[in-house]
């Protein structure tokens, strides 16, 4: 009589489904400033599905704040700052990150008219 022996061999697959799209900003953010003016921005960032993401400051201009509890950015451009880059990082649910760079472009600030100047095309403006 033969003897039948059997293998059963079990193999285990495991498949990573493919993440979704990496988060991303919400809205563009402010991209101009002027001397002695306050610049605020509040980024708020998306996932693929809706659902908010971190959003975590990683560089900026000196003196450029970052409440970590209401996400909001805060900084007071000087006279002779020109084009300044803010740098944020969005991570979402999944732990997909994605760093977003932009250049805050700081005006010259505008120069104030005293009560006595006026525009070339009014002629009823004169000095008393």
């Amino acid at each position: 009589m033969k003897t039948v022996t059997r293998h059963i061999l079990f193999f285990y697959l495991t498949i990573d489904p493919p993440l979704p799209a990496p988060p991303s900003l919400l809205g563009d953010p402010p991209v101009d400033a002027y001397p002695g003016v306050e610049y605020f921005y509040s980024p708020r960032a998306l996932d693929a599905f809706g659902e908010l993401a971190n959003v975590v400051f990683v560089s900026g201009p000196d003196g450029m704040t970052f409440d970590e509890s209401s996400g909001e950015i805060r900084w007071i451009p000087l006279e002779g700052d020109c084009i300044e880059e803010l740098v944020l990082e969005i991570t979402d649910q999944f732990g997909q990150s994605v760093e977003v760079r932009f250049d805050i472009v700081v005006h010259a600030a505008p120069k104030k008219l005293n009560r006595f100047q006026c525009s070339l095309d009014d002629a009823s403006c004169a000095a008393p």
